[in-house]
């Protein structure tokens, strides 16, 4: 084994595991913290329904601090921001006392839907804007390259789940 190679096992050692995250996320969870956690809440979905009938998975403040590094407190926000999106259920279980968690995957893809259908309105507005700076309504072409980005990550979820709709205007245009 190569001495890079070496370092890079070091590397990955000294890091620890790596999560899940999608950006694209971003508009409909409502903020950076709150795609993290509805990033792993996706997994988990994934990973709890292959093994059981139900799809409730329960994590500790301390393991979410463990995982993705957030604070009690920062986790409050965000299962709060979470719930009033009506994108996660939670309720509190067992002695101790445990959160668990559910992904309302309808409601996340109706979601996604509205913000891939917004994404598409202010691209075609763009598009339709004749003799304008571009330049007034994105920053630079980055920033209209992410929000592409973005769009494509959100039909993918989508896609994930067999949302069709999303599917079939991804296709039309």
């Amino acid at each position: 084994m190569s001495s890079k190679r070496n370092e890079i096992d070091l590397l990955n050692e000294r890091l620890g595991f790596t999560i899940a995250y999608r950006p694209s996320l971003v508009p409909v969870a409502g903020s950076v913290n709150a795609a993290l956690v509805l990033s792993q809440a996706i997994y988990q979905h994934n990973y709890w329904t292959t093994k059981r009938t139900h799809a409730w998975w329960y994590c500790s403040d301390t393991k979410w601090k463990s995982d993705i590094g957030l604070t009690t407190k920062q986790m409050q926000l965000v299962r709060t921001q979470l719930i009033k999106r009506d994108l996660i259920e939670v309720r509190k279980k067992g002695i101790p006392c445990t959160n668990h968690y559910k992904l309302k995957v309808k409601n996340l893809l109706t979601a996604i839907d509205k913000e891939t259908s917004n994404q598409k309105v202010n691209m075609n507005t763009n598009k339709l804007m004749s003799g304008q700076n571009r330049s007034q309504h994105f920053d630079n072409s980055d920033e209209e390259l992410e929000k592409i980005k973005r769009q494509v990550d959100l039909i993918e979820i989508a896609k994930t789940y067999g949302y069709k709709n999303v599917e079939k205007e991804s296709n039309n245009n």
